[in-house]
């Protein structure tokens, strides 16, 4: 499940938030809260910044400052990652109960990464194997956000955004319809417009409902 963005309702908070393993961070956050991060998203693998953040850019789902010369935050569920050369800084609990982390790819070499600073509260890092001189294969947005069911990575909410366009309209009812025919709308709550735990015809009449409504 991928989401950009997220919110502070009840049911996303209980229902959606733990299963998300891919999101990109909103434009106007300035920080991160690794712990509130780690409890709120146990089943992130992949996060993002938008290109044009002003504090935080990525690579390979890993969250760094806009230089690139400070490691942020890892999620908790990534397995291998390639950090740049370019990083001096390792900030407190970058990594928390990041203990999937079974390979960490670098850059540059080992005597680089001696000089690195890392700060405490980073042991699943300190426990992975480094290798040295290389580059793993890199997550980006493009291969992580693809899905049978066309969702573009924007901002997902219980909506019937289907397209993720932050329109709702008469594309995000053939995209359900779609989805549905296929078999691949299950698991994702932007097509459960109902909310009654499972997506089929109720909710393509439930969204067109709303947004003949909405005209």
């Amino acid at each position: 499940m991928h989401y950009a963005g997220y919110s502070n309702s009840d049911v996303w908070l209980s229902k959606v938030l733990p299963k998300i393993q891919a999101l990109t961070i909103d434009k106007d956050r300035t920080s991160i809260d690794t712990a509130e991060f780690c409890k709120k998203f146990p089943s992130l693998r992949d996060v993002f910044a938008p290109e044009d953040h002003a504090s935080f850019t990525s690579y390979d789902g890993v969250l760094y400052n806009k230089a690139k010369t400070m490691l942020v935050y890892c999620p908790a569920k990534k397995a291998e990652i390639t950090i740049p050369k370019s990083v001096k800084l390792i900030q407190k609990s970058s990594f928390p109960d990041c203990f999937s982390l079974a390979t960490v790819h670098y850059e540059g070499t080992e005597e680089e990464w001696n000089k690195i600073e890392i700060r405490e509260d980073n042991d699943a890092l300190l426990l992975a194997n480094i290798v040295f001189n290389s580059v793993g294969e890199i997550s980006t947005p493009e291969i992580v956000y693809k899905t049978d069911i066309d969702v573009l990575p924007g901002r997902q909410e219980l909506s019937g955004d289907i397209t993720g366009d932050g329109k709702r309209n008469a594309k995000d009812v053939v995209a359900l319809m779609k989805a549905i025919i296929k078999g691949a709308a299950s698991g994702n709550d932007a097509a459960d417009f109902n909310g009654d735990g499972s997506v089929n015809a109720k909710d393509v009449v439930a969204l067109m409902k709303a947004i003949i409504k909405e005209k």
